[in-house]
């Protein structure tokens, strides 16, 4: 990688020799840098590989492509795969180019980034790619197609398990900035979200309406709910529109509000607080008509996300 005016050459031709190197250096980006953006960079030395590999095990880090085949050619326009995919969670494949994109569908896999879409969601596309065509560790949140062919997309990968240092990448796997306005068109709030994603562990709350039966842990729970927060602690709004049927009413319920990794295997469990009104002393009343009950929680969200 070099400053302004720097280019690369197909194999056989005249390296250009313009701009000054940069190489990625590791101690630039660790300076700087807690997220890396590689705008369809396909060509990659070795030396700047293994620099975004010493920067991204630094610590909080995140790295992004806005398209796939990152690194499938050396700095002199060969081939050579099987440097970083890795990181992307995904198996090296020869460059080759993907034309002629009509659509992204996603997939029902539940996640931070595709949460502003329901499963089998379909998104127009422009232009083309240089993709990955299969995964690995990385897990696959939609399918990017032409008129005859399909490759995984939107390929998320976690390296480490870990709220305070999570170490995030993600590739769009097709070309997300072609056309020049694809980025701030139809694929504007995928990017915002892959972005909040990155940054950030993204964790859930969930609500529960319980009846108090004496028994803390054995109290049924009579309706349950969840929403997306992005950080463990702050404040957020959550509106809660009560089911009209099939739901007990009574004197004797309670509130029950938790904040959890959204990808916990067990939300309570590994819960990072939490908010009761029965330790308040609040009781919830439901009339057998009470109808469809609008209730404002967002004192109960402060005092679930309060004590994080």
């Amino acid at each position: 990688m070099t400053d302004s005016g720097a280019s690369w050459a197909p194999e056989g031709d005249a390296t250009p020799n313009h701009g000054t190197p940069r190489n990625l250096n590791w101690v630039y980006l660790n300076g700087y840098f807690p997220t890396l953006i590689l705008p369809g960079t396909y060509v990659m030395s070795d030396i700047e590989v293994s620099n975004v590999r010493t920067w991204i095990n630094g610590g909080l880090r995140c790295l992004i492509a806005t398209d796939g085949g990152i690194a499938m050619k050396d700095e002199a326009g060969a081939d050579d795969p099987g440097r970083i995919e890795d990181l992307f969670g995904v198996a090296p494949s020869v460059y080759q180019n993907f034309e002629g994109l009509t659509q992204l569908a996603i997939q029902s896999k539940e996640h931070y980034v595709t949460l502003d879409y329901d499963s089998g969601n379909v998104l127009p596309l422009v232009g083309t790619g240089h993709p990955w065509v299969s995964t690995t560790t990385g897990e696959a949140l939609a399918t990017a197609s032409t008129a005859s062919q399909s490759v995984p997309a939107l390929i998320v990968n976690t390296l480490q398990e870990d709220p305070q240092v999570p170490k995030k990448v993600l590739t769009f796997n097709f070309d997300v900035a072609s056309q020049g306005q694809q980025m701030t068109n139809a694929m504007a709030q995928l990017a915002r979200r892959a972005f909040e994603w990155a940054q950030g562990e993204a964790f859930k709350v969930t609500l529960e309406l319980k009846y108090d039966n004496g028994n803390p842990d054995l109290d049924p729970s009579l309706y349950t709910t969840t929403a997306w927060v992005l950080k463990g602690s702050g404040e957020t709004t959550l509106m809660v529109d009560l089911p009209e049927n099939n739901i007990m009413t009574g004197t004797n319920l309670y509130w029950v509000m938790y904040t959890h990794p959204w990808d916990a295997e067990n939300a309570w469990l590994a819960h990072s607080g939490f908010y009761s009104s029965k330790g308040e002393g609040l009781r919830v009343s439901l009339a057998a008509d009470y109808g469809r009950d609008r209730q404002d929680l967002r004192g109960a969200c402060l005092g679930c996300l309060g004590g994080l």
